[in-house]
């Protein structure tokens, strides 16, 4: 499975996980228009919003001596304890988005080691 990030007209966003592939997933979610209903069991309201975007998220897993991308964190967190194990030094686990090759976002997830490299 895939991780993706999904953005809301309303400045909001969720991550989530599906077969697929971006375009695949994208298609998806737009077949019905793009909108996403949530209903409020509190007050009854449903609240719609609109998803303005949708991006795949990479897994950068690093160390002295090792730098890959995963597109799923089972991979890259199973690679993270096997270099961790290895003895590797400054392994760190982080998560990614990119645009035309350049990260337009990320987040650290865990590490082991000095920091930074």
């Amino acid at each position: 499975m895939n991780a993706f990030k999904i953005y809301y007209d309303d400045d909001t966003s969720i991550t989530t996980s599906a077969n697929g592939t971006l375009e695949q997933f994208t298609a998806y979610l737009m077949q019905m228009g793009g909108v996403d209903t949530a209903w409020n069991p509190h007050t009854g309201e449903e609240r719609h919003r609109q998803i303005i975007d949708v991006r795949q998220i990479h897994y950068h897993v690093f160390a002295n001596g090792y730098d890959d991308f995963y597109p799923n964190y089972a991979k890259a967190d199973e690679v993270y304890e096997k270099l961790i194990k290895e003895g590797r030094v400054n392994v760190r686990l982080y998560w990614e988005i990119e645009e035309d090759g350049e990260t337009i976002e990320e987040d650290f997830i865990k590490g082991q080691g000095d920091f930074p490299l």
